[in-house]
């Protein structure tokens, strides 16, 4: 295969799923990952493609955060199923993390009017810890750090300290995109790291998407979706997402 042929192929495949890994083009190449990393490094000096940490998304890609103002009533009747769901995986007396997005505003709201009480609850959130301010039997910690104004949450090294000198039982992670290849991603980078920390300080780590975050992709990959014990979604993903994650064995809870 010509130098040419491969990168048209890199570019085919960024059209059909918007992220790849450096291992996967490695393999539907039949080159070394260090010729692959040349390949993609020329391309995105074309403007072709973005190169990301293990690997690329697509040039046309969303980047953009929303707000949190714009996203607490994107499909918000399916983020609050997902939240329910979520809810019945908790149990009394279990520390939980609570990261930062609008599905677990939703499960924060769940927690302080639910039964299931003697909780820890820690979050880089400052909106889910003014949600919990009249439920004075939960033990909250709010994990500090540098602010991001639009979604009102902390991140940088102070976050991540935090974080890393906790333990949880559970952590529940938001991201903006989900790609199966690329896994859940966000666009800021100190963003995915409190997450990354998040998933690492708990003993088991849950993905909660609506249905409409799948088939694209951020910035920055979280983590890869073998680090999470399940993923959260609605009945509207479609049977292909659905067969793909079946297939790579990752369980899907849908609501």
């Amino acid at each position: 295969m010509l130098n040419i042929e491969r990168k048209n192929l890199i570019l085919e495949m960024l059209r059909a799923k918007q992220a790849v890994t450096v291992a996967e083009l490695g393999v539907a190449l039949g080159v070394s990952v260090v010729t692959v990393r040349k390949m993609l490094i020329a391309l995105e000096r074309q403007g072709l493609l973005r190169r990301t940490r293990g690997g690329a998304v697509s040039a046309a890609m969303p980047f953009r955060e929303l707000a949190l103002t714009d996203k607490l009533n994107e499909a918000r009747k399916e983020k609050q199923a997902i939240a329910a769901r979520a809810y019945d995986l908790v149990e009394d007396q279990e520390s939980l993390y609570l990261d930062a997005g609008s599905t677990t505003l939703e499960l924060a709201r769940l927690i302080r009017k639910g039964p299931k009480r003697k909780l820890t609850l820690a979050t880089n959130a400052i909106n889910l810890v003014t949600e919990l301010l009249d439920a004075p039997d939960l033990r909250v910690v709010l994990t500090g750090g540098e602010l991001r104004h639009s979604v009102v949450s902390c991140i940088g090294p102070l976050a991540e300290a935090a974080i890393r000198g906790l333990h949880f039982d559970k952590a529940f992670i938001a991201a903006n995109h989900v790609s199966l290849s690329f896994g859940p991603s966000t666009p800021v980078p100190a963003e995915a790291q409190v997450k990354r920390s998040a998933i690492e300080a708990a003993s088991a780590a849950y993905l909660l998407c609506d249905s409409s975050k799948f088939g694209g992709a951020s910035l920055v990959r979280i983590a890869p979706l073998s680090a999470f014990a399940a993923v959260i979604s609605d009945s509207g993903l479609d049977e292909g997402h659905r067969h793909e994650l079946a297939r790579a064995g990752i369980p899907l809870l849908l609501v």
